[in-house]
Protein backbone atom coordinates (compact mmCIF):
# COMPACT_ATOMS: atom_id res chain seq x y z
CA UNK A 1 0.00 0.00 0.00
CA UNK A 2 2.85 2.39 0.78
CA UNK A 3 4.32 1.80 -2.68
CA UNK A 4 0.91 2.39 -4.24
CA UNK A 5 0.36 5.72 -2.48
CA UNK A 6 3.93 6.94 -2.98
CA UNK A 7 4.00 6.15 -6.70
CA UNK A 8 1.76 9.13 -7.47
CA UNK A 9 3.80 11.62 -5.48
CA UNK A 10 6.01 13.78 -7.67
CA UNK A 11 8.69 14.22 -4.98
CA UNK A 12 8.93 10.43 -4.53
CA UNK A 13 9.25 9.84 -8.27
CA UNK A 14 11.90 12.55 -8.63
CA UNK A 15 13.89 11.22 -5.68
CA UNK A 16 13.61 7.49 -6.39
CA UNK A 17 12.18 7.02 -9.89
CA UNK A 18 9.90 4.45 -11.47
CA UNK A 19 12.61 1.78 -11.37
CA UNK A 20 12.68 1.95 -7.57
CA UNK A 21 8.94 1.36 -7.44
CA UNK A 22 9.30 -1.62 -9.78
CA UNK A 23 12.17 -2.97 -7.66
CA UNK A 24 10.02 -2.71 -4.53
CA UNK A 25 7.18 -4.55 -6.27
CA UNK A 26 9.71 -7.17 -7.37
CA UNK A 27 10.95 -7.59 -3.80
CA UNK A 28 7.35 -8.03 -2.63
CA UNK A 29 6.89 -10.71 -5.27
CA UNK A 30 10.14 -12.45 -4.31
CA UNK A 31 9.20 -12.36 -0.62
CA UNK A 32 5.86 -13.90 -1.45
CA UNK A 33 7.36 -16.66 -3.60
CA UNK A 34 10.28 -17.41 -1.26
CA UNK A 35 9.07 -17.05 2.33
CA UNK A 36 12.15 -16.70 4.52
CA UNK A 37 12.10 -16.76 8.29
CA UNK A 38 14.93 -14.77 9.79
CA UNK A 39 16.72 -16.19 12.87
CA UNK A 40 15.75 -13.15 14.93
CA UNK A 41 12.05 -13.41 14.01
CA UNK A 42 9.71 -13.85 16.95
CA UNK A 43 6.63 -15.97 16.25
CA UNK A 44 3.47 -14.40 17.65
CA UNK A 45 0.60 -16.80 18.15
CA UNK A 46 -2.75 -15.50 16.95
CA UNK A 47 -5.64 -15.51 19.37
CA UNK A 48 -9.35 -15.42 18.87
CA UNK A 49 -11.69 -15.98 15.95
CA UNK A 50 -9.14 -15.27 13.20
CA UNK A 51 -6.75 -17.90 14.60
CA UNK A 52 -9.52 -20.50 14.84
CA UNK A 53 -10.74 -19.71 11.33
CA UNK A 54 -7.21 -19.88 9.88
CA UNK A 55 -6.53 -23.22 11.62
CA UNK A 56 -9.83 -24.65 10.37
CA UNK A 57 -9.19 -23.51 6.78
CA UNK A 58 -5.62 -24.83 6.69
CA UNK A 59 -6.90 -28.34 7.41
CA UNK A 60 -9.21 -28.28 4.36
CA UNK A 61 -8.74 -28.41 0.60
CA UNK A 62 -9.63 -24.70 0.23
CA UNK A 63 -6.08 -23.22 0.42
CA UNK A 64 -4.85 -25.67 -2.22
CA UNK A 65 -7.83 -24.87 -4.43
CA UNK A 66 -7.29 -21.11 -4.09
CA UNK A 67 -3.57 -21.47 -4.83
CA UNK A 68 -4.32 -23.64 -7.85
CA UNK A 69 -6.92 -21.12 -9.04
CA UNK A 70 -4.41 -18.27 -8.62
CA UNK A 71 -1.76 -20.12 -10.66
CA UNK A 72 -4.22 -21.23 -13.36
CA UNK A 73 -5.68 -17.76 -13.90
CA UNK A 74 -2.20 -16.15 -13.81
CA UNK A 75 -1.00 -18.66 -16.43
CA UNK A 76 -4.03 -17.92 -18.63
CA UNK A 77 -3.45 -14.16 -18.34
CA UNK A 78 0.27 -14.63 -19.15
CA UNK A 79 -0.60 -16.65 -22.25
CA UNK A 80 -3.17 -14.07 -23.35
CA UNK A 81 -0.70 -11.21 -22.85
CA UNK A 82 2.14 -12.91 -24.74
CA UNK A 83 -0.17 -14.11 -27.53
CA UNK A 84 -1.49 -10.58 -28.09
CA UNK A 85 2.08 -9.24 -28.03
CA UNK A 86 3.06 -11.85 -30.61
CA UNK A 87 0.15 -10.90 -32.88
CA UNK A 88 0.94 -7.17 -32.67
CA UNK A 89 4.64 -7.77 -33.40
CA UNK A 90 3.73 -10.03 -36.32
CA UNK A 91 1.43 -7.32 -37.73
CA UNK A 92 4.08 -4.60 -37.32
CA UNK A 93 6.87 -6.78 -38.78
CA UNK A 94 5.50 -6.38 -42.30
CA UNK A 95 6.31 -2.65 -42.12
CA UNK A 96 9.93 -2.94 -40.97
CA UNK A 97 11.16 -2.23 -44.50
CA UNK A 98 9.05 0.95 -44.83
CA UNK A 99 11.84 3.35 -43.93
CA UNK A 100 11.31 7.08 -43.52
CA UNK A 101 14.50 8.88 -44.62
CA UNK A 102 13.28 12.32 -43.55
CA UNK A 103 12.28 11.02 -40.11
CA UNK A 104 15.60 9.15 -39.76
CA UNK A 105 17.53 12.38 -40.34
CA UNK A 106 15.50 14.05 -37.61
CA UNK A 107 16.14 11.05 -35.35
CA UNK A 108 19.89 11.38 -35.95
CA UNK A 109 19.67 15.05 -34.96
CA UNK A 110 17.81 14.11 -31.78
CA UNK A 111 20.31 11.36 -30.96
CA UNK A 112 23.25 13.70 -31.44
CA UNK A 113 21.88 16.12 -28.82
CA UNK A 114 20.66 13.44 -26.41
CA UNK A 115 22.64 12.54 -23.28
CA UNK A 116 21.53 8.92 -23.66
CA UNK A 117 22.02 7.17 -26.96
CA UNK A 118 20.04 4.12 -27.94
CA UNK A 119 19.57 2.36 -31.27
CA UNK A 120 16.15 3.07 -32.80
CA UNK A 121 14.73 2.66 -36.31
CA UNK A 122 11.85 4.70 -37.74
CA UNK A 123 9.25 2.92 -39.87
CA UNK A 124 6.11 4.06 -41.67
CA UNK A 125 3.03 2.02 -40.81
CA UNK A 126 -0.26 2.83 -42.59
CA UNK A 127 -2.24 0.56 -40.24
CA UNK A 128 -1.83 2.76 -37.16
CA UNK A 129 -3.55 6.04 -36.29
CA UNK A 130 -1.00 7.54 -33.90
CA UNK A 131 2.79 7.38 -33.61
CA UNK A 132 4.11 4.70 -31.28
CA UNK A 133 7.28 3.07 -30.07
CA UNK A 134 7.63 -0.68 -29.74
CA UNK A 135 10.29 -3.23 -28.96
CA UNK A 136 12.26 -4.04 -25.84
CA UNK A 137 15.32 -5.22 -27.77
CA UNK A 138 14.85 -4.07 -31.38
CA UNK A 139 13.41 -0.63 -30.80
CA UNK A 140 11.29 0.95 -33.50
CA UNK A 141 9.28 4.11 -33.81
CA UNK A 142 6.21 3.57 -36.00
CA UNK A 143 4.69 6.57 -37.73
CA UNK A 144 1.30 6.61 -39.43
CA UNK A 145 1.35 7.34 -43.15
CA UNK A 146 0.50 11.02 -42.76
CA UNK A 147 2.16 14.28 -43.70
CA UNK A 148 3.91 16.04 -40.84
CA UNK A 149 5.87 19.26 -40.81
CA UNK A 150 9.51 19.01 -39.77
CA UNK A 151 8.68 20.58 -36.42
CA UNK A 152 5.83 18.12 -35.76
CA UNK A 153 8.00 15.20 -36.80
CA UNK A 154 10.81 16.43 -34.54
CA UNK A 155 8.59 16.51 -31.45
CA UNK A 156 6.86 13.21 -32.28
CA UNK A 157 10.17 11.40 -32.70
CA UNK A 158 11.70 13.11 -29.68
CA UNK A 159 8.72 12.05 -27.57
CA UNK A 160 8.97 8.41 -28.64
CA UNK A 161 12.77 8.41 -28.39
CA UNK A 162 12.54 9.75 -24.83
CA UNK A 163 10.36 6.75 -23.94
CA UNK A 164 13.16 4.46 -25.08
CA UNK A 165 15.85 6.46 -23.26
CA UNK A 166 13.87 6.36 -20.02
CA UNK A 167 13.18 2.61 -20.41
CA UNK A 168 9.45 3.27 -20.20
CA UNK A 169 8.59 0.20 -22.27
CA UNK A 170 10.58 -2.02 -19.89
CA UNK A 171 8.76 -0.46 -16.93
CA UNK A 172 5.40 -0.97 -18.62
CA UNK A 173 6.30 -4.58 -19.42
CA UNK A 174 7.24 -5.23 -15.78
CA UNK A 175 3.99 -3.67 -14.56
CA UNK A 176 2.03 -5.89 -16.98
CA UNK A 177 3.85 -8.95 -15.61
CA UNK A 178 2.96 -7.89 -12.05
CA UNK A 179 -0.66 -7.45 -13.13
CA UNK A 180 -0.61 -10.98 -14.55
CA UNK A 181 0.73 -12.47 -11.31
CA UNK A 182 -1.37 -10.41 -8.90
CA UNK A 183 -4.53 -10.43 -11.00
CA UNK A 184 -6.69 -10.74 -7.89
CA UNK A 185 -5.31 -7.58 -6.22
CA UNK A 186 -7.22 -4.41 -7.24
CA UNK A 187 -4.33 -2.15 -6.11
CA UNK A 188 -1.98 -3.57 -8.77
CA UNK A 189 -4.19 -2.25 -11.59
CA UNK A 190 -4.02 1.29 -10.24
Amino acid sequence: LAIHFLRGREYFLRAFGVHTILALYGLCLARMIFPIEMPFTVHIALQGLYSSLLAALSDTWLPGLLCGLWIAVAAAIFLHFFWNDFLVNKELAQFHQNRAPRAEKILERIQSTSARRTAVVVCLCPDIDIPMGAGLIRRRIYLPDEEYTDKELYYIIKHEYTHFCNHDLVSKFMVKILCCVFWWNPAVYV
